[in-house]
C-alpha cells in the first residue's frame, strides 16, 4: 500500500498490528504519514480500541494525521478530548473524526437527557427526502 501512495488508516488494527505498520512506515525514507481517522487516546486502564500516547507520537513524527472521534460525546467532552491529542500530535495534523456511519452513535445533543432523546434530535437529518430532479 505504501509503495501505490495508498492511505493507511490504523484505527481498527490491534496494538501488535498497528505497532509493525507505524515501523514499516518509519522506514520508509522521510516517513510515510498514517491516519488514525476516529479515535481518542488511551488512558490508565484503556483498551485496544482507543490510541496508546506513544503510537500517536509516532504517527506525528512521521506528519500524519490524528480525526479525533466524536461518538457520543458533548461539545465539551469532544474539546477536552481533542486538548489532549493536540500536544502528543506535536500540535499539528488533528481533525474531526466522526465515523457517522450507522455503527458509531452520535454527538450527544447538549440539550438531551438521555441517549434517546439525542437520537430524535439527529434523526431530522437521517430522514428521507424528495430530491430535485437533475437536469
Amino acid at each position: 500500500m505504501m509503495k501505490l501512495g495508498m492511505l493507511i488508516d490504523v484505527d481498527h488494527m490491534s496494538d501488535r498490528t498497528r505497532s509493525r505498520t507505524i515501523e514499516l512506515a518509519e522506514r520508509v525514507p522521510g516517513g510515510y504519514p498514517l491516519v488514525m481517522g476516529h479515535n481518542g487516546l488511551r488512558g490508565p486502564g484503556g483498551n485496544e480500541r482507543s490510541a496508546p500516547p506513544e503510537a500517536v507520537s509516532r504517527i506525528a513524527a512521521l506528519d500524519g494525521l490524528f480525526g479525533v472521534g466524536t461518538a457520543n460525546t458533548t461539545p465539551a467532552e469532544f474539546v477536552a478530548n481533542f486538548a489532549a491529542v493536540w500536544p502528543v500530535m506535536a500540535e499539528r495534523g488533528v481533525a474531526v473524526g466522526t465515523d457517522a456511519n450507522g455503527f458509531e452513535q452520535l454527538p450527544r445533543h447538549t440539550r438531551s437527557t438521555d441517549s434517546r432523546t439525542s437520537d430524535s434530535f439527529y434523526a431530522r437529518f437521517f430522514a428521507p427526502r424528495e430530491s430535485a430532479p437533475i437536469r
